[in-house]
């Protein structure tokens, strides 16, 4: 209470080199003990219980320790705070001990800080006994190594160098503990976890063993990341590689395996086995081949290297390379073979696919069924669009659809329909029970829908190409359609041409399908049909068959222009060449005719100018004759005058 002290010379203390106490109802409240260090007086200070002691404090062996206060007597026992080496820190609480160099103790109870430049923040009981060791509180926790830290929690353990273990703990039970052993591991929180291995990481959860270098478990339960920077993400009893696997990988589910560099992403009870297999989730799959892939489903089994099955139940892939996309029990065990999906589908062959369908195989190499059901695509690049009970047994050999088709020649190709076979190589047959025997290659035989088993279209040789069409022919182009009520010919095209039942070709030439009219000089024409070389022939691809005559087509484009091409003639201009040749043989007999009537008439004529000149002549000759007979008279008279 005084007033106008002088510091330097006016203060409430010792002159002497003897500790200081201050007591509050005569005990001991503070306690400040003196000592010498580098020529400069120092002060150690105790406060709090009476019981709270630095430990050669007053000799000045220990030197800069503190205890702010805090320390207790339980029942007559008493529990202070204790500073037992230089520059030791015990911020309060009770029966706390700060032994090591530095140590740090910030309050709670029961703590040991045995070593230098240790810190406990507080909590009960806990300990740090290794250079720069960490316990920010909670009860029962130990940080035993070098920088190792335990943030709290209850009975945790970082014992590996840098080792950190962030809380949790267990109540009672020493297996509810976290240990984090390895150096650099990491415990988040939980309880019962360990991380033996080196930079392993446990998140959280319970009773999850981190033992490979780099392993991390995110949470879960019972979770064991074996193999060195394996992954869990979460999960139940999930194990991440062994003692030889590397960066296996389980994001969460339960009771997952993966092997070295293996992947399960979640599910239950799935197993990846193989170098770098992969399990996306589902239940009971397993990718045993190297680098193979299940991406989900269930009971699936990818055990070819780098097979691969999307999901389903019960599919297989047990060769290199092959897929299964989905579906129910289907199997891919060709190389690189694949089954997109449906239900108990084989792709056997190398390279063989089935898209999907129920019962389908492609048993041979580049073998193919699209789908349908109960298909077989048993020859080599032999393919089965679709359809039921379909066999392409062939080399290369091609069933489009419909039912119970065969094509069983090599390249052969059955286009749909029912109950149609290509047995002959490079065959082709299509409708309802059409055939081509395995003796004959290159044949086409189309069926219509009127027959039955009995009344098979057959073939009967080598390169035919055999159609039954009851109802009739039909042959278009562009946009146009058969007519309407059916055929009335046995061909009809859409140009009107036909072929009637009877056999007799008749071409379209209806005016309003014409245009550009020009006349013809008929009689150049017939020249021109005289001038043609005429000649009987057989077509060489014949051989010693029919014999032909008429003119070569060159000759005939040549001297009338006629056609699209000088190799051809068609029938339309053969006929309009020989009308007009017939027009042109008229026109001239007829001409001739004309002037056979005009010479008739001049005959005629003459002949009339003959009678007249004869009747002139009979005349002339009268009046000869009367003439005569005068002159005899005018004689005779003379005569007589004379007389």
């Amino acid at each position: 209470g005084n007033a106008g002290t002088d510091p330097p010379s006016d203060y409430l203390g010792t002159s002497d080199n003897t500790p200081l106490e201050l007591r509050v109802n005569d005990t001991r409240g503070l306690r400040l003990e003196p000592f010498t260090l580098n020529s400069r007086i120092q002060v150690n200070v105790v406060g709090g219980n009476p019981e709270n002691r630095i430990e050669d404090g007053a000799s000045g062996t220990t030197v800069g320790a503190t205890i702010a206060g805090g320390g207790s007597t339980v029942g007559s026992t008493p529990a202070p705070n204790v500073v037992s080496s230089s520059y030791g820190t015990i911020g309060g609480g009770f029966d706390n001990t700060a032994s090591g160099f530095a140590a740090t103790i910030g309050g709670g109870t029961d703590h040991t800080a045995s070593f230098s430049y240790v810190t406990i923040g507080g909590g009960q009981g806990n300990t740090a006994s290794e250079l720069w060791a960490t316990v920010g509180g909670g009860q029962s926790n130990i940080a035993s190594a070098q920088l190792s830290t335990v943030g709290g929690g209850l009975g945790n353990e970082a014992s590996g160098n840098y080792a950190t273990v962030g809380g949790g703990g267990g109540l009672e039970a020493d297996d509810e503990h976290n240990v984090a052993s390895g150096v650099r591991s990491t415990i988040g929180g939980g309880g019962g976890h360990s991380a033996s291995g080196e930079e392993s990481t446990v998140g959280g959860g319970f009773n999850n063993n981190a033992i490979g270098g780099g392993g991390t478990i995110g949470g879960g339960e019972n979770n064991v990341a074996g193999g060195g920077y394996a992954t869990i993400g979460g999960g139940f009893e999930n194990a991440a590689g062994a003692d030889d696997d590397s960066f296996a990988t389980i994001g969460g589910g339960g009771s997952n395996r993966a092997g070295d560099r293996a992947t399960v992403g979640g599910g239950f009870f799935n197993r990846a086995n193989g170098d770098y297999a992969t399990i996306g989730g589902g239940d009971s799959n397993e990718a045993s081949g190297p680098r193979s892939t299940v991406g989900g489903g269930d009971a699936n089994i990818a055990s070819g290297d780098r097979s691969t099955i999307g999901g389903g139940l019960d599919n297989e892939a047990n060769s290199d390379e092959a897929t299964v996309g989905g579906g129910n029990a289907n199997t891919a065990s060709g190389l690189q073979s694949t089954v997109a999906g449906g239900n108990q589908n084989t792709a056997g062959g190398n390279y063989g696919a089935v898209a999907g369908g129920l019962n389908n195989t492609a048993g041979d190499a580049l073998a193919t069924v699209g789908g349908g059901g109960i298909n077989r695509a048993l020859g080599a690049g032999a393919t089965v669009s679709g359809g039921g009970n379909n066999t392409a047994s062939g080399t290369s050999a091609v069933v489009s659809g419909g039912e119970n088709n065969t094509a069983a020649g090599n390249y052969a190709t059955v286009p749909g329909g029912r109950r149609s076979e290509a047995r002959g190589d490079y065959s082709f047959a299509a409708g309802y029970y059409a055939r081509v025997e395995d003796v004959h290659s290159g044949t086409f035989v189309w069926s219509d829908a009127s027959q039955s088993l009995a009344d098979s279209l057959v073939s009967t040789d080598d390169n035919q190409f055999v159609v039954r069409a009851s109802g009739g022919f039909w042959l278009g182009s562009g946009s146009t359609q058969p007519p309407a009520g059916g055929l009335t010919h046995f061909l009809d095209t859409s140009t009107g041409a036909y072929l009637s039942s009877g056999g007799t070709w008749t071409n379209s030439s209806s005016r309003a399908l014409k245009t550009d009219f020009t006349a013809v000089d008929v009689q150049a024409v017939l020249d021109g049909v005289g001038a043609l070389e005429m000649t009987r022939w057989r077509y060489r691809a014949d051989g010693d068959g029919a014999v032909h005559l008429g003119p070569m087509a060159e000759d005939f484009h040549a001297a009338f222009g006629l056609g699209s091409d000088p190799q051809t003639i068609g029938t339309v201009d053969a006929d309009g060449v020989a009308l007009s040749a017939i027009q042109g043989l008229l026109e001239r007999v007829e001409n001739q005719a004309g002037a056979i009537d005009a010479l008739e008439a001049e005959n005629d004529r003459l002949r009339e100018q003959q009678r007249v000149l004869e009747r002139q002549q009979n005349q002339i000759d009268a009046l000869r004759q009367e003439v005569q007979a005068l002159r005899d008279l005018v004689q005779c008279a003379t005569a007589t005058a004379r007389r």
